[in-house]
């Protein structure tokens, strides 16, 4: 490894990969911001106006899901190559409430839950 004004320079390729679903995920989630309806917004003359309350990504080739809270200051995800999807395998969930704060990779942070009852009409 040679040495060039304290650097070290090596004869590894940088992966790009990274930045690039970096900056892709800043630009999806920037033109989601731009058509979003901030919290608290009501108008009388547009009844079907809502806030916007989340905003999502899916990466489906490097099968990454994005989820941000607009009241929470980051993103957190959930690779989903990491999530037992087999059948037999326990139900989980993610809670989110009250933990406004959780940011970051949380595929690992999912618990054991009883399925969720639909309300059948009858």
């Amino acid at each position: 490894m040679a040495t060039r004004s304290g650097l070290e320079i090596t004869n590894r390729t940088p992966d790009f990969s990274l930045l690039i679903r970096s900056r892709l995920l800043e630009r999806s989630s920037g033109i989601q911001r731009n058509a979003s309806v901030p919290r608290g917004i009501r108008k009388k003359d547009q009844p079907n106006l809502s806030s916007t309350i989340w905003l999502t990504v899916s990466d489906q080739k490097n099968l990454v899901y994005y989820y941000q809270d607009t009241n929470s200051p980051g993103a957190l995800w959930v690779k989903l190559d990491k999530i037992d999807f087999k059948e037999g395998s326990d139900v989980r969930k993610l809670t989110l409430v009250g933990k406004p704060d959780t940011t970051g990779d949380q595929s690992a942070n999912f618990e054991k839950s009883e399925p969720f009852k639909f309300l059948a009409p009858r």
